[in-house]
């Protein structure tokens, strides 16, 4: 077999099957191989074959002679689940010791597949990749099957290491939670305001990425930030107002002082602010008891739970309580504009766009992947033209890129958008939206018009 299953992985909301990919000598002709049944009733197959040489990278080895190439191509096939009503499925590889063919992500491929699917397979891969023929160490590629969390499917799940890990810890006596997150929820008048408090446990955010990883480090003390001294969680001043002049002012995330952010400002009080209640004076019973009862007075005035307190800089409340919520969890919702806020879903809802900010700074591929395809699903044409050229867009080419390609096919009717906007342009108020104009301008359906026109339909 060409593809040798490890153990599955489950979460809430799908599978993650790793494979190690037997590679044939380089003499080998082309061969495929399937999988057996995988997960909830799906299979693999692979390709492996020379490579093209038309298309493979020409590297040379020690004596400069040509280093030859291996071709892999991984196929999904829905079997058993092809007539399940399950909606659209997201699936993501990633791999080692494989280079992804003409410029493919480096981190995984993702591919979205509609079910049911009444069709034969389908012949595109989820992804093709070359190896070089003297690399060593296996290699191996990881297919995450991901349903949609809506569907509230019930899936056995793994136990996480990280989970695991904590749960021996809590057997030892040692503390649930020990660290406190506070981040913003409002602005006004140039200052965020607001903040409120978010508990968990280190142990269970470690090992996502080497980024967050660093982060972690700091606000636990091991990289020496001052901030993350010891303190009682539940005695401590929450921080003050901020002023922050950079593009935070504008996160999608952030209420402005008079719109709710669906908690009552009761609670909000009452959440940042329980310095005051552990501070009040003891009562009487307590205070006429030190003299004749020692330990009553000691447990009333010992801290119930040590950790690290830490004020999250650059991103709202919204965002970093859903980034712990989908560390924890591995499961996110993206706000979208047919969102209603009263949903009685647990889990945390959050714009794509903050939330792609986040895991682009940690290193989070797999989140970073969701919330791209959750922008790119709400491309329209009544909304390209401001989100294009928007001071977002200009920070990141992969939005960039598809942007354009949206805009450029909304082109035609979009005459009256484009004028406005090209206009505030050279009046200079968007300074950050020369790359766009650059790929608009250069794009090769406006520099070959009329071979476009036929390729898209405007003929």
């Amino acid at each position: 077999m060409l593809l040798h299953k490890g153990v599955d992985e489950w979460t809430s909301t799908g599978v993650k099957s790793t494979f190690t990919v037997l590679i044939p000598d380089d003499s080998s002709p082309t061969i495929t191989g399937s999988t057996g049944i995988c997960g909830w009733g799906w299979s693999f197959s692979c390709s492996v074959g020379p490579a093209s040489t038309a298309t493979s990278p020409i590297l040379l080895g020690a004596n400069l002679t040509p280093i030859p190439w291996r071709r892999v191509a991984v196929f999904f096939h829905p079997d058993l689940i092809r007539d399940a009503n399950y909606g659209r499925i997201t699936l993501r590889t990633e791999t080692k010791n494989l280079r992804p063919l003409d410029d493919g992500p480096p981190s995984g491929f993702l591919t979205q597949i509609d079910l049911p699917q009444r069709h034969g397979s389908s012949k595109n891969p989820l992804g093709v990749y070359m190896r070089l023929s003297d690399a060593t160490g296996p290699a191996t590629i990881a297919i995450v099957v991901q349903f949609a969390a809506g569907l509230g499917m019930s899936l056995p799940r793994s136990l996480d290491p990280r989970v695991e890990a904590a749960l021996a810890q809590t057997i030892r006596g040692e503390e649930v939670t020990d660290i406190k997150f506070y981040a913003y929820t409002r602005v006004r008048a140039g200052y965020v305001t607001r903040p409120r408090p978010m508990f968990a446990k280190l142990a269970l955010l470690r090992g996502h990425s080497d980024s967050l990883d660093t982060y972690l480090m700091g606000v636990s003390g091991e990289a020496g930030f001052a901030e993350s001294k010891m303190i009682d969680l539940d005695v401590d001043m929450p921080p003050g107002d901020r002023f922050l002049g950079y593009d935070y002012m504008s996160d999608s995330d952030l209420d402005s002082d008079d719109e709710g952010d669906g908690s009552s400002p009761a609670v909000e009080t009452a959440e940042a602010s329980t310095t005051f209640a552990a501070q009040r004076p003891l009562p009487d019973s307590v205070s006429s008891s030190r003299s004749t009862s020692p330990i009553l007075t000691f447990r009333a005035l010992a801290p119930r739970r040590m950790g690290r307190m830490v004020v999250v800089k650059g991103h709202a409340f919204k965002t970093w309580n859903a980034l712990l919520y989908y560390l924890y969890t591995n499961r996110i919702i993206f706000r979208t504009s047919d969102f209603h806020q009263e949903s009685t879903s647990q889990i945390p809802v959050c714009s794509a766009k903050s939330m792609y900010k986040l895991a682009d700074k940690f290193g989070l591929g797999e989140l970073k992947a969701l919330a791209l395809e959750s922008l790119r699903s709400q491309l329209s044409a009544e909304n390209i033209v401001r989100e294009a050229f928007s001071s977002f867009t200009s920070l990141y080419p992969e939005i960039l890129d598809i942007e354009v390609e949206v805009l450029i096919r909304h082109l035609p009717n979009l005459t009256e958008e484009v004028d406005n906007m090209l206009k505030s342009i050279c009046d200079g108020a968007r300074p950050q939206c020369f790359n766009v104009l650059q790929k608009i301008v250069c794009h090769p359906e406006l520099l070959h018009p009329s071979r476009a026109a036929s390729e898209v339909g405007f003929a």
